[in-house]
């Protein structure tokens, strides 16, 4: 954390726990102004080829409402499976149909059944990703639209939204590392 006085911002370890926990130093307002707008900036464009590297072939990524309907009609596909397998068992007890043909049709619907259940499970872990995706992008969207209009801002807003932006900073033998809250 850090403790903004004047136009630095200063070390609140050293500040809370003294020089055994750990030395004196700051940065200028203005220069950590500068690295986190950089950072974010930075953080913004490797999202943006992140997600223009997940469209397909057909320039289109799969939405959520078609990535919905693709679940649902997995698991009604699922439930028909279920339901003809049952069926299927029925006969076998009734006498309609043999053992071997039992078994072979078993095999069948047993083969189709394990294969819709794992691409429902990979699409229901897709959809769980793609909305925390959605919602971090959104996030950084408005901070984006934050930074574009920091020059308008006033010291005050700056200072607020650099607060709000990032989580740490860290100087070491004068390179500074910042871990941003997006």
């Amino acid at each position: 954390g850090w403790v903004v006085t004047k136009d630095n911002y200063y070390c609140t370890n050293y500040i809370r726990y003294g020089k055994q926990y750990c030395t004196s130093h700051h940065i200028g307002a203005e220069e950590l102004e500068g690295i986190v707008i950089n950072t974010l900036m930075d953080e913004i464009n490797n999202r943006v080829s992140k997600e223009s590297s997940l469209i397909g072939i057909d320039g289109k990524s799969k939405s959520v409402s078609s990535t919905e309907r693709e679940i649902k009609r997995l698991e009604k596909s699922i439930q028909s499976i279920v339901h003809k397998t049952n069926g299927l068992l029925e006969k076998n007890l009734a006498g309609d149909i043999t053992n071997a043909q039992f078994k072979m049709l078993n095999k069948t619907y047993s083969d189709e059944l394990e294969a819709n259940m794992e691409k429902l499970e990979k699409l229901k872990i897709y959809q769980v990703e793609h909305t925390e995706q959605e919602s971090s992008s959104k996030r950084l969207d408005d901070y984006y639209n934050k930074i574009m209009s920091i020059n308008s801002m006033t010291k005050e807003e700056k200072r607020y939204l650099l607060l709000d932006l990032v989580k740490e900073v860290q100087l070491a033998d004068g390179k500074v590392e910042i871990e941003l809250n997006i």
